[in-house]
């Protein structure tokens, strides 16, 4: 089963751990609309969400539809068509133990609704992993905590011309 689940993980770009990357490295606040549609294969991210159907996976990305997004309650210092947020929902069943995943530096906390639903925010990486009945879920990439110092603004940014 272990051989399974480290298949799959090579399969989806074997990042479920990484540093705030996802799927074959499309990085939340540094990836454009172009490196997902090289990367991934696919034509379109022209609106402001769109879902991906892939063999293995299911991925929703979010981008920037101006300069100066707002998201996450905060102002980001990045231009239109960057990637803001990633995540991954894979097709196969993945048991939380399976995955070797370390989580002594994320907070754990649980879902306030009747599913066995618990959840892993780790900030320094920006990745929070959902699971249900033991389940991996999904995986949300948001920005990692470098990012949020480097490019959070309190206020709107002023557009570069």
């Amino acid at each position: 089963m272990k051989a399974l689940i480290f298949a799959f993980l090579v399969l989806l770009g074997g990042n479920f751990g990484g540093y705030g990357q996802t799927i074959k490295n499309i990085v939340p606040m540094r990836s454009t609309c172009e490196d997902v549609k090289r990367i991934v294969k696919v034509d379109t991210c022209n609106r402001e969400l769109e879902f991906y159907n892939l063999p293995d996976e299911r991925i929703e990305i979010s981008y920037s539809t101006e300069d100066c997004p707002k998201a996450y309650l905060k102002y980001w210092d990045v231009p239109k068509g960057i990637v803001l947020s990633v995540i991954r929902t894979p097709k196969k069943p993945i048991l939380l133990n399976e995955l070797s995943l370390d989580f002594k530096d994320c907070e754990k906390f649980k879902y306030n609704n009747d599913l066995q639903q618990i959840g892993y925010y780790c900030k320094e990486t920006g990745t929070t992993y959902n699971f249900i009945d033991n389940y991996l879920s999904y995986v949300t990439y948001t920005p990692t905590a470098e990012d949020t110092k480097l490019l959070r603004r309190d206020k709107k940014c002023k557009v570069k011309n």
